[in-house]
């Protein structure tokens, strides 16, 4: 149920942002996210260094606008991820498999 209200409130997002600077196409990204040592974690998942949620999921879904974005998935006790995605209108979804390093 959790995640199916962080999804609804992404797409929420997703359409508000397109909406508010003109932009029409989009796509989706999907992520899949594990710790080095196995603990169960509640990541932060910040895109472009502003939009983020916390996801209680190792099985992430995120809408958002075609274009490149910064993706950082942060938990207490572990080393930040950071990569760039270049979300493509269409059925292209890329995938990231995210694992947190211990600190």
């Amino acid at each position: 149920m959790l995640n199916k209200m962080i999804i609804s409130l992404l797409l929420v997002v997703f359409l508000v942002s397109c909406q508010s600077i003109g932009i029409k196409g989009h796509g989706s990204l999907k992520m899949q996210i594990s710790t080095f040592d196995g603990k169960k974690i509640s990541p932060t998942i910040i895109i472009d260094g502003n939009k983020s949620v916390t996801s209680t999921s190792k099985d992430v879904s995120i809408f958002l606008t075609t274009g490149e974005h910064q993706i950082k998935v942060q938990a207490i006790g572990y080393k930040p991820f950071i990569k760039t995605v270049d979300i493509q209108s269409g059925n292209k979804t890329p995938s990231l498999n995210v694992v947190l390093m211990n600190k």
